[in-house]
């Protein structure tokens, strides 16, 4: 856990979809004494200043409880992650549990080591603990990657699957998703197909309907007899 001394030297930065949750959390710094600076677009999470300051920044991120958000969000946060010479200061406020957000930037190549200073706690926190968790003054419910469930516990996408899944929410076409991603459509409809219910462990709502998938289920067909005929 970063000291309260160290937090008041960070430079605050604030990103989220949702203006009502930004300035939220931007009010809560202010009262601390930070001057936080908010990001409007996701591309701002990787502009240079985050490489360039030796890491004397933190970076709140509030996600939105979207799929298609959370997936964009994840890519983009584990490019950050991954570009950083030392582990970055993130907080994550999410609507997703802990380890499964943790885990899934792990699988995007975000090593243990540079999450180690990311932190992730729900979407509901009460505002005066949220307070008290940015000036330092409370330790988080989680922090880091040592605490989670084990990978093989969780639903986590790999890399492909969360290609395939974020182009099919995008609402790209099979054949131009799979020939950005060199692979056959049969290929992308598999990814998809398994990502998707992966993410519905997270998010109910994506749960395949109706009928049950069994890719691997063989037909049988019915076996037709005849008599023979008897002849007077």
């Amino acid at each position: 856990m970063l000291n309260v001394t160290h937090i008041r030297r960070l430079k605050e930065y604030v990103f989220s979809t949702d203006t009502y949750a930004a300035t939220g959390v931007m009010a809560l710094l202010s009262e601390s004494g930070s001057a936080p600076v908010r990001l409007i677009h996701e591309e701002n999470l990787l502009d240079s200043v985050f490489y360039q300051t030796n890491g004397l920044w933190r970076l709140t991120v509030v996600i939105p409880d979207d799929p298609l958000m959370l997936l964009r969000l994840t890519e983009t946060l584990a490019r950050l992650v991954r570009n950083c010479s030392h582990p970055p200061c993130v907080l994550l406020i999410s609507p997703v549990p802990a380890d499964w957000l943790i885990h899934t930037l792990g699988a995007l190549g975000c090593s243990p080591g540079l999450l180690s200073n990311c932190t992730v706690v729900p979407l509901g926190i009460r505002q005066s603990l949220l307070q008290f968790m940015l000036t330092g003054k409370v330790s988080p419910t989680f922090s880091g990657p040592g605490s989670v469930k084990r990978k093989d516990a969780l639903q986590v996408l790999t890399p492909g699957e969360h290609k395939a899944v974020t182009d099919w929410l995008s609402g790209n076409t099979a054949n131009a998703c799979a020939s950005s991603m060199g692979r056959s459509v049969k290929t992308l409809y598999t990814q998809r197909s398994n990502g998707l219910c992966k993410l519905s462990s997270v998010f109910p709502a994506l749960k395949p309907r109706g009928r049950k998938h069994q890719p691997h289920a063989v037909s049988k067909r019915r076996k037709v007899t005849t008599k023979p005929e008897i002849k007077s």
